[in-house]
């Protein structure tokens, strides 16, 4: 008979030194932390970071990890929060499982291997192990987290940086199932904080929830042994109607990887990942046909409901708000043929030409989904609709770029990292960081990539 659902989470996450990791594995983690460091470096300037250091001062003390590649060290669970906030803080990040897992896990494994001086092997069974839990537990509902209005990133986060953790610390079976049910007792971010500073909040506080979970574990703490699978457990208090699967055995885990099925896809702008297909979407179409905004009578923007409810900000009048907004995307898309950090601010987001094709834009929603990417219509599409009555349709886009069904080469991402760091460090560091990256797996330790 097949062991209950947390005590077979736990199990497996403490054979993770033992296990036979697929090259394929390392590389989709090697291009995790890439992507993810990236832009923690350009996102370290965001008031959310500096509200997130700023308010948990009274937790600061002396410890060995560094604040987004800085010089500033503190204790590793508070270095881990900070650093979080700031990898997601321009909603740049890496998106897989429904949420953005290398946000959480990164800063979570990155200061907890600084301090335990964990090898680049150590780190990759760490993430890998995060991962493989996010994705056994997320897909296991059977209706949409959002739509209850949860944020997967900081709910499912935090259960996977506990894991990730506890094989940085080396903990027993027993140890590591208490600190995924002690982890499931911290796992929380609302959606209706898209659009604000909490939204990367929510990933530095998963981070650090994963690190105390191991902690808490490794120093006795003991949590219910059915607290993921129980009928008060975490799968039915955050199922969106209670239509979830607590039964089928994890058994698989270890053989059939989630890292290689739902791998990772990269974005190439810093907004929410579901307005990218409308993006490409637009951007196809103002490459083919030239638009004059002057000339627009309608744009239609054809979405799913989840990503409706998702991307909640229809009149945005701010930067922030503009990461969480179609209306502000496709306007950026026809006036600046682009959809980049230049454009997310408060002034560019005011502009009268940019608000006159905000109010130009419509929703048509669909709740037919692609059983193939969970919480998204086959494919996204506009309809600009001209003053002269004519109307031009843009391509069906099914993947965005950068997905991983459609994904960008190392060259594509060392160009977004390249970018992401040249405010912060010179080119040659920047290539060195980069290459280092690369082959994470066979650093000697962490304090290698600082060197």
């Amino acid at each position: 008979m097949a062991a209950p659902l947390t005590k077979s989470l736990g199990e497996f996450v403490a054979g993770m030194a033992s296990r036979n990791i697929p090259p394929e594995a390392a590389a989709i983690v090697s291009m995790g932390f890439t992507d993810s460091i990236a832009t923690m470096i350009a996102g370290r300037e965001d008031p959310v970071v500096g509200a997130t250091e700023n308010g948990l001062e009274s937790l600061k003390s002396e410890g060995p990890s560094r604040l987004y590649f800085t010089d500033k060290t503190m204790a590793s669970p508070v270095a881990a929060w900070v650093n979080g906030a700031a990898a997601h803080a321009m909603d740049y990040d890496d998106v897989s499982m429904l949420g953005h897992p290398s946000a959480v896990l990164m800063p979570a494994i990155l200061a907890e291997s600084e301090e335990l001086g964990s090898t680049g092997k150590e780190m990759v069974a760490a993430y890998i192990a995060g991962f493989e839990v996010w994705g056994e537990l997320v897909f296991r509902e059977k209706g949409s987290h959002r739509t209850r209005g949860w944020h997967p990133t900081g709910v499912f986060g935090a259960l996977a940086a506990a894991a990730a953790c506890c094989v940085l610390r080396r903990l027993n079976a027993e140890q590591c199932s208490n600190a995924i049910g002690t982890a499931a007792s911290q796992a929380c971010g609302l959606t209706s904080n898209f659009g604000s500073m909490v939204k990367p909040f929510h990933a530095g506080h998963a981070a650090f929830a994963g690190i105390m979970a191991s902690r808490y574990a490794a120093a006795g703490m003991v949590a219910s042994e059915d607290a993921i699978e129980h009928t008060s457990g975490f799968l039915s208090a955050i199922s969106e109607k209670g239509n979830y699967d607590a039964d089928t055995p994890a058994d698989h885990l270890g053989t059939d990887w989630h890292i290689l099925k739902r791998k990772l896809s990269i974005k190439r702008y810093p907004v929410c990942y579901g307005t990218h297909r409308v993006i490409d979407a637009t951007l196809d179409l103002v490459e083919k046909e030239p638009l004059d905004a002057n000339d627009i009578e309608r744009i239609t923007a054809h979405i799913g409901k989840v990503q409706d409810d998702m991307v909640r900000h229809r009149r945005p009048t701010s930067g922030l708000q503009g990461k969480f907004s179609f209306e502000f995307t496709v306007a950026s898309s026809i006036i600046a043929k682009r959809v980049g950090l230049r454009e997310l601010t408060d002034e560019f987001v005011n502009r009268d030409d940019v608000q006159n094709i905000i109010s130009r834009v419509e929703r048509v929603v669909t709740d037919e989904y692609d059983p193939k990417m969970e919480n998204y219509p086959r494919y996204d599409f506009i309809e600009v609709t001209l003053k002269n009555g004519r109307t031009l349709e843009s391509e069906h886009v099914a993947r965005a770029k950068g997905h991983a069904e459609n994904p960008i080469g190392t060259e594509e991402l060392w160009d977004k990292f390249d970018d992401c760091l040249s405010d912060a460090f010179p080119a040659e560091k920047r290539r060195a960081l980069f290459d280092k990256l690369q082959n994470i797996e066979n650093l000697p330790n962490t304090v290698t990539l600082y060197q």
